[in-house]
C-alpha cells in the first residue's frame, strides 16, 4: 500500500472516530438532560386523567391543599374551524374538572395567538361553554412556547402556586420550568386518548428537554413581555 493511500485511510479513520465521539457525546448529553428534567419533576405530578377516569379523593385533596392561584392550561393546536384538537380538548376538560373539584378558583389559558392563528380564543370559548364563569378565566395570548408560558405565569400574572395541566410527557418539562421561576407547582396529566403522532412528539420532547434545560440556565426575558397583570 502506498504512503498516499495510508494517509487517506488514516484521515478517514480519524474523521470517523471524531464523528463517533461526537455522537456518543450528544447521546450522553441527551440522556443526562432527560434524567435531570424527568427525575426532578416526577414527584410533582399528582395524577393523570387517563381513559376518562377521575383522580382519587386523596389526589384531589393534595391538589387542593396546594391552594394554587390558578390552574395553568398549556395550549396546543386548534383546527381551522376553531375547534380544539383532541390533545387540547383533553387538557381543557381536565382543567374544568379540577376547577369544579375546587382545586383552584381560576383558569389561566396560555397559548399562541398570532396573525391568522389563535389558540386562546377557542380555549376560552370551550371552558365558558363547559360552565366556567368568564370572571374566573384569565388568558395569556403570548404563550408561544412552554418556556414563555411558564415565565409569563410567574412574571406577568404573579402566580406563586400553580397546578399545570398538559399531557404527562410534557408535564416534566413544564414543572421543571416552574421550579426555576420559584413557583410551587403540581401537575395533572390530561392523557384521555391515544393521539396520532405521539411517537414523534415523544422523540421531539427528548430534544426539547435538552433545549429548555439550557434555556432555564440563562433564563432570557421573552420578547414583548408587557406589564404585570396579577391574576388577583
Amino acid at each position: 500500500m502506498s504512503r498516499n493511500k495510508i494517509k487517506v485511510k488514516d484521515r478517514f479513520v480519524k474523521a470517523l472516530r471524531h464523528q463517533v465521539n461526537l455522537i456518543v457525546f450528544i447521546v450522553i448529553c441527551l440522556i443526562i438532560a432527560n434524567i435531570i428534567v424527568v427525575g426532578t419533576s416526577a414527584g410533582q405530578i399528582k395524577g393523570s386523567i387517563k381513559d376518562n377516569k377521575d383522580l382519587t379523593q386523596e389526589q384531589l385533596q393534595e391538589l387542593r391543599d396546594l391552594d394554587a392561584d390558578c390552574v395553568l392550561v398549556l395550549g396546543a393546536s386548534v383546527y381551522r374551524n376553531g375547534d380544539p384538537s383532541p390533545m387540547l380538548r383533553d387538557r381543557l376538560d381536565t382543567a374544568v374538572y379540577l376547577y369544579e373539584q375546587g382545586v383552584s378558583p381560576k383558569l389561566l389559558l396560555s397559548g399562541d395567538c398570532g396573525p391568522g392563528y389563535d389558540e386562546v380564543g377557542p380555549m376560552k370559548k370551550y371552558v365558558k361553554e363547559a360552565g366556567v364563569p368568564e370572571e374566573d378565566i384569565v388568558c395569556d395570548e403570548n404563550g408561544f412556547s412552554t418556556y414563555e408560558s411558564i415565565y409569563r405565569t410567574s412574571q406577568i400574572f404573579k402566580v406563586t402556586k400553580v397546578v399545570v395541566v398538559t399531557q404527562k410527557y410534557h408535564l416534566y418539562r413544564a414543572l421543571y420550568g416552574c421550579r426555576h421561576m420559584n413557583m410551587e407547582a403540581m401537575g395533572v396529566g390530561a392523557d384521555q386518548d391515544r393521539y396520532v403522532g405521539q411517537l414523534f412528539r415523544d422523540g421531539r420532547e427528548l430534544l426539547a428537554r435538552v433545549k429548555d434545560l439550557c434555556v432555564w440556565v440563562v433564563r432570557p426575558q421573552p420578547d414583548d413581555l408587557g406589564v404585570p397583570q396579577p391574576i388577583y
